[in-house]
C-alpha cells in the first residue's frame, strides 16, 4: 500500500501533515507577511490565521502547486488587509482627533473608551457578537459562516443586525463612534457612511 503524500494528508486534516506545513513554510510565510506589513508579530498572526484556516477548509488541494499558491495568495491578501485596516484607523485618527479631543469624553483615556466599545459589542446578541468580533479580526463573511456553521446569508443578517444595534448605541458617544470607526469600519465598509 502507497503512503499517501503530503497534500492527501493536508487534505483529510492529519494533525502530522500541519507539523510538517508549520516546518516547510512557516518562516517562509512569515518573511513574505512581513515584507507587506513590516511588523514580525503581525506577520506571525497572518500566517497563523491562514494556517487555521486550512485547518477549517473543507475544499480539496488538487496537488502541491496549487496548495502553495493558495498560502502564498492567501498571506498576501490577509496582509493586504491588516494595512487597509492600521491605514483606514490612522486616517481617522488624523482626520478626527481634534473632535475626539473636544469631545465631552475627553477627559477619559482612549483605553477607556476601548472598554467601553466592547461593553457595547459584549451586549450584542450572541450570534450578532461573534460575526462581528470576527469581522474585527479581518475574517470574511464567507470565512466566519464556515467558523460558526451558518450560511453566508445567515452570517450577513446577523451582522446587519449588530451593526444596527451599535450604531444606535454609539449615537450618544461621538468619540466611542470613532473608535468605533477605526476598529469596525474595514471589514464593514457600510458603517462608515453611518458615521462620517
Amino acid at each position: 500500500m502507497q503512503k499517501p503524500n503530503f497534500i492527501e494528508c493536508i487534505n483529510a486534516h492529519e494533525l502530522s501533515a500541519f507539523e510538517q506545513l508549520y516546518q516547510q513554510y512557516y518562516k517562509a510565510l512569515t518573511l513574505y507577511a512581513f515584507n507587506f506589513v513590516g511588523n514580525q508579530s503581525e506577520a506571525e498572526d497572518i500566517v497563523q490565521d491562514v494556517i487555521v484556516a486550512i485547518w477549517l477548509r473543507e475544499d480539496t488541494f488538487e496537488n502541491q502547486r496549487s496548495f502553495e499558491a493558495y498560502l502564498y495568495n492567501a498571506v498576501k491578501f490577509k496582509s493586504i488587509n491588516v494595512l487597509k485596516r492600521k491605514n483606514l484607523a490612522q486616517r481617522y485618527i488624523d482626520e478626527n482627533s481634534a473632535e475626539l479631543n473636544n469631545t465631552s469624553e475627553g477627559q477619559f483615556s482612549i483605553e477607556e473608551l476601548y472598554i467601553e466599545l466592547f461593553k457595547a459589542i459584549d451586549n450584542l446578541p450572541k450570534r450578532c457578537r461573534e460575526v462581528l468580533l470576527l469581522g474585527m479580526e479581518g475574517k470574511t463573511n464567507a470565512e466566519i459562516a464556515q467558523l460558526l456553521n451558518l450560511s453566508i446569508e445567515t452570517v450577513k443578517t446577523h451582522r446587519k443586525r449588530g451593526l444596527s444595534i451599535l450604531r444606535d448605541t454609539l449615537k450618544e458617544s461621538p468619540a466611542l463612534g470613532l473608535i468605533a470607526i477605526m476598529f469596525i469600519v474595514s471589514p464593514f465598509k457600510e458603517l462608515a457612511e453611518r458615521f462620517v
